[in-house]
């Protein structure tokens, strides 16, 4: 296995790594006195570095779950209120189907962040970007690009969907849009399509066009959109070319990834309810944990020949 995932250029999946966004780099270790959080066992300092610590966590979250729609106007004042407590900035939607958010949070106020609402929390897919330093503390001697300020405010607003998808057709139930699949058998599947040239697997990359620019996958075949509610309609005519060079067959399997997976949840529930396709496989984090579980592999592989060098 660990050899697949370090083959030759051309037998592994095309990803542009060092092109995509810095605030997707892996979360670097902290070296102070440290615990562990609750959710996935991540690092952060204590207590006793709250007063010496200015670094702030970039996070992305979404959730589907249900939320009283006559509710939501207090629930923004909650999230509001609490979180400019903590510190945090950023900019998030509610909607009757759940939350959808970029935050940038202090440091030592991660885990406090962590436990607020949990009901919007505990199910909800985090991924957390590179930690954030005060220009002031950054030495001067450094190099190499470092993560930009994404926001400047907390901006909590109310709207229809947290995620526009101008479907007409009826309901989208996420609950039921297909298996996700962690990065590494992604990784090993997709190489084995690859590797066969098997075309009845259609890879479906549903991020906007100018995503698609900055890195893909080989074998993908690309949405055409500059909006996500124009996807339905390209994927209609994508199936429909599909479909008919393979002598009217469906495609047999789907894989699809987007950035953080937020997209592939209402993709996935269109092909799989909409479309009659019952094989739907999806990225889960889309390339946002993909990025991390390579740079995760890479340390491995790094430790390992350390290792060996002794």
């Amino acid at each position: 296995m660990m050899r697949g995932l370090w083959a030759p250029a051309q037998l592994v999946p095309r990803l542009r790594v060092s092109q995509l966004h810095p605030l997707l780099a892996q979360r670097p270790p902290i070296v102070a006195k440290q615990h562990y959080t609750l959710l996935q066992g991540r690092l952060l300092s204590t207590d006793k570095d709250i007063e010496i610590s200015h670094r702030r966590q970039y996070i992305s979250l979404y959730n589907y779950t249900p939320l009283d729609k006559k509710k939501l106007p207090k629930l923004r004042r909650e999230l509001s209120e609490q979180w400019k407590e903590l510190g945090i900035v950023g900019r998030v939607y509610i909607a009757e189907e759940g939350i959808n958010g970029q935050l940038v949070v202090p440091e030592p106020a991660v885990t406090a962040f962590e436990r607020s609402f949990p009901r919007l929390l505990c199910d909800a897919k985090l991924f957390y970007g590179q930690l954030i330093e005060d220009k002031a503390l950054r030495n001067a001697d450094e190099v190499g690009a470092k993560p930009a300020e994404p926001f400047c405010k907390l901006d909590i607003r109310v709207r229809n969907q947290i995620l526009h998808d101008g479907f007409q057709g009826g309901e989208l139930n996420v609950q039921n849009s297909g298996r996700s699949l962690p990065p590494e058998q992604w990784h090993h599947k997709l190489k084995v399509r690859n590797d066969s040239q098997d075309s009845d697997i259609l890879v479906l990359d549903v991020r906007n066009f100018y995503e698609h620019e900055i890195g893909r996958f080989d074998g993908a075949t690309r949405i055409m959109v500059d909006t996500f509610r124009d996807t339905f309609d390209a994927l209609d005519e994508i199936l429909e070319k599909h479909e008919k060079k393979h002598d009217g067959q469906k495609s047999k399997e789907i894989m699809m990834y987007c950035t953080g997976g937020i997209r592939c949840e209402k993709v996935g529930a269109y092909l799989t309810q909409y479309k009659g396709i019952s094989n739907v496989q999806k990225l889960h984090g889309g390339i946002v944990n993909y990025v991390h579980f390579l740079k995760e592999q890479r340390q491995k592989k790094r430790q390992r020949v350390h290792v060996l060098a002794l």
